[in-house]
């Protein structure tokens, strides 16, 4: 009879590449249930309890001083409250999904991020099962580049890793610079490396037969990336250059790229396709651009998912000169690194790609592809799931 393994994580499951990938390497020798949010995948899934968060009260900074400083005294007495009912509400929450999982009794929890740590480390330890930690990032510098989140957050973020993370059977994260700072700062041990490498596709690179260079940035919204930057970089670039953004849109940032980028016909918003359809879409475009700032931890030491999937759409690939992503570009030879972060120097790094080049990289891609892709990443997984459970 096959084990249950339990997969938490927040957000739509089925776009999360890094829950795709253990399911596809657990899924032929184990039964998986899925808790999250919500989901559209073929398993079964529950759903799990989720707290909303209030709005920011910020209607009160439009007035005078003398004004605001009479409102801020009410609020900072109704946010304390809520902050109390907030603290309740949280631990019955916690409560609620808590029995969830323990009614499934599944023999082993393979967790997402910091959102659920606190229950799932809780339910795993009285069920005496195993657990796995899927660090996407290095949580404690998430948003970094935030003083109130770092004030705020990061001090229970590190409280947290430190009292639950070493309760884990193993660790899957995502990068090297990653597994190296978990291990300097908190002593994290049995980390294992899986990337966010994408399945094999079998399909050829395009072969660029005009004189137009298509170019083509995907992913999130977030004020973080910065992509105004990338958006300036055209007006570095030669007519023929056309970049097209498929990105989740926002209420915020989404908005004001468009607005940006308004009085340049070459640049487009196109909408965004599933997941899974992203790699053969792609397949068209001659450039994948990813000009990513370091303004926190995360983000200098990114190695994305759009970068694999770049290379398995067989592009040639322009980054910024981020070391995780430098290095695989480099190890490669799939593209170019731009010398900074500046849009001038990303324009540079573009142009130095004639179409001799261009070939030259998308081919390399399409060898990099057969080497770079999900298999490799699941036989990890599985591995260190069959040890955990003393399975053949």
């Amino acid at each position: 009879m096959k084990k249950t393994i339990a997969i938490v994580c927040d957000g739509s499951l089925e776009s999360q590449p890094r829950v795709l990938t253990e399911i596809n390497s657990l899924n032929a020798n184990y039964n998986i249930v899925l808790l999250g949010e919500r989901s559209k995948l073929d398993l079964p899934f529950y759903k799990l309890h989720i707290l909303k968060t209030n709005a920011p009260i910020n209607f009160h900074l439009k007035f005078p001083v003398l004004v605001r400083k009479f409102f801020s005294v009410f609020i900072s007495g109704y946010l304390a409250g809520n902050r109390l009912l907030t603290s309740f509400a949280q631990k019955k929450q916690n409560i609620n999904n808590l029995k969830l999982l323990m009614s499934i009794k599944p023999n082993l929890v393979i967790m997402h991020g910091m959102p659920h740590c606190k229950w799932v480390t809780k339910a795993t330890t009285l069920l005496g099962i195993p657990i796995v930690i899927n660090s996407h990032e290095y949580y404690p510098l998430e948003f970094e580049d935030n003083k109130i989140w770092m004030k705020d957050v990061k001090p229970v973020y590190d409280r947290d890793i430190k009292t639950y993370f070493s309760i884990a059977s193993s660790h899957f994260v995502v990068c090297n610079s990653i597994i190296k700072k978990y291990k300097e700062e908190f002593n994290l041990k049995n980390q294992i490396l899986v990337r966010n490498a994408k399945p094999f596709y079998n399909i050829e690179p395009s072969i660029n037969t005009q004189t137009e260079i298509k170019m083509i940035h995907h992913g999130i919204c977030n004020a973080s990336r910065h992509l105004e930057l990338t958006i300036d970089a055209m007006k570095y670039l030669p007519k023929n250059y056309t970049l097209d953004f498929m990105l989740i849109p926002d209420k915020v940032i989404y908005p004001k790229l468009i607005e940006l980028a308004k009085h340049d016909y070459r640049i487009k918003f196109i909408p965004p396709v599933p997941t899974k359809d992203i790699v053969s879409f792609i397949n068209s475009y001659d450039l994948g651009l990813f000009l990513l700032p370091p303004v926190n931890f995360n983000y200098l030491n990114a190695l994305p998912n759009k970068l694999f999937e770049y290379i398995q759409a067989r592009l040639a690939i322009v980054v910024s000169p981020n070391p995780e992503m430098k290095a695989l570009v480099k190890e490669f030879e799939i593209g170019t690194v731009s010398k900074d972060y500046t849009p001038q120097e990303f324009a540079k790094a573009i142009l130095i790609i004639d179409k001799n080049k261009l070939q030259h990289f998308k081919n390399n891609a399409d060898k990099a592809a057969a080497i770079i892709n999900d298999e490799s990443e699941q036989k990890k997984i599985l591995k260190t799931v069959n040890e955990i459970l003393c399975a053949e």
